[in-house]
């Protein structure tokens, strides 16, 4: 058994900690899609038989950084109130090649949102998640990621969160500069 401990030494009970399971997919185009899946955890709580749980889909940062498995309260917190919880790895994100980071080039704000799409779906597919109960959501490029998904015709999430969130592409193209700023026009083009 792992002893794990918060910032602050305090020691946190392992029967309240989710440990991800490892879960891929694919896009139409073979493409895969990689993400890690915490499942409910609580020794407190069992649902209903039968019912499976809502699930949060987080979209990472960067948008060409990776999920993380290290200890995330956010995701623990949720997991123990009964949310299941996807971090995706979309195209585009770092720790698979240099292919797999470059099919986000003009593609971000496309394939992210497919991919996210798709992996909840497998998941709701595979009775792993309730697929009527599904939120997305993110900080700075991930919360882009969670309202371009709310403004397009995909359906297939219930809501969004995005939080410091860029929201503006023309903005963000004024206001960055540097290496951030060329790579914001090879990802997405020129948004002038």
């Amino acid at each position: 058994c792992t002893v794990i401990r918060r910032s602050n030494g305090e020691n946190i009970d392992p029967q309240f900690v989710s440990v991800p399971e490892r879960v891929k997919t694919f896009l139409e185009d073979g493409t895969p899609v990689y993400g890690w899946l915490y499942h409910p955890k609580n020794p407190d709580f069992v649902a209903p038989e039968g019912e499976r749980p809502p699930l949060y889909v987080e979209v990472h940062g960067g948008p060409e950084f990776s999920a993380s498995t290290e200890y995330n309260p956010k995701v623990q917190v949720l997991t123990t109130i009964g949310v299941a919880v996807l971090d995706v790895d979309y195209p585009g994100s770092t720790r698979y090649g240099r292919a797999y980071r470059d099919a986000l080039i003009g593609q971000w704000g496309e394939i992210d949102r497919v991919a996210c799409r798709a992996i909840a779906l497998h998941l709701a597919h595979e009775g792993k998640v309730d697929g009527q109960r599904m939120v997305i959501g993110g900080c700075s490029a991930g919360g882009y990621t969670a309202l371009g998904e709310m403004a397009s015709d995909g359906g297939v999430f219930a809501g969004a969160i995005a939080y410091a969130s860029i929201a503006n592409l023309f903005d963000l193209a004024k206001d960055t500069g540097g290496f951030e700023g060329g790579n914001l026009l090879t990802l997405v083009g020129d948004p002038r």
